[in-house]
């Protein structure tokens, strides 16, 4: 597993400003657990970062570096939202590299339009979430997280903070990561981390910022 050691990523917790590079932890369980990665697909997503690369080129590589890390008998889904929002790779236990395979090839089909809805996102992916765990008989058999890929800047649709009550009645942990875009776009992200018991992170829009998206995603893993 890659090492967190970028200086140019931030984590943030409801009670503190963490540095990567010299608070490295690890937050899920890499051998079990129930993840939806929900990235955002929006028209602002396809804007380029110092004339490097796409801002959804690098959520796309780092969301399929998550997939690659995950361990056999793990819970994943992908959830891709911009006005509107689709279950691309509905939450399922990964069982053979096969299955990996499958969740990253539709990953890779994403290209950016429309405009953002975070909390239709939050919404589908939520669902997915209650959906699977009551079918395998009960919220003891989940770890439930979400982890939210976006740069922020909600403008149509259901608002995240109609959801994020829901999300904390189930009990379900949101972490939040942000690719470039305005700071002021940060404090919706900032806030469903907090308000979930999630992290919020921030990725640098620097040359190596798919670097950081590596040690940010090997972090969570």
């Amino acid at each position: 597993i890659v090492s967190a050691d970028s200086e140019d990523i931030i984590r943030e917790t409801p009670e503190n400003d963490w540095d990567i590079a010299s608070n490295p932890i690890w937050i899920l369980d890499p051998k079990d657990f129930t993840a939806v990665l929900t990235i955002d697909s929006t028209g602002s997503m396809g804007f380029w970062e110092n004339d490097v690369e796409e801002r959804l080129e690098k959520a796309k590589f780092g969301a399929q570096l998550f997939i690659d890390l995950t361990s056999i008998g793990s819970d994943v889904g992908v959830v891709n939202f911009s006005n509107g929002s689709t279950a691309i790779y509905p939450l399922a236990k990964i069982q053979s590299g096969a299955d990996k395979q499958a969740a990253k090839n539709e990953i890779d089909k994403l290209v950016p339009w429309d405009w953002t809805c975070i909390g239709c996102g939050l919404r589908k992916s939520m669902n997915e979430i209650v959906n699977y765990c009551n079918a395998l008989g009960g919220w003891d058999f989940c770890h439930k997280n979400i982890i939210l890929v976006s740069d922020g800047g909600q403008n149509t649709g259901e608002k995240p903070e109609n959801v994020t009550t829901e999300l904390k009645q189930n009990n379900i942990t949101v972490y939040t990561i942000k690719l470039g875009g305005d700071s002021n776009d940060a404090n919706a992200l900032q806030r469903i981390a907090a308000e979930t018991g999630g992290i919020y992170f921030y990725a640098n829009t620097y040359p190596n910022s798919s670097e950081d998206v590596i040690a940010i995603y090997s972090e969570i893993q």
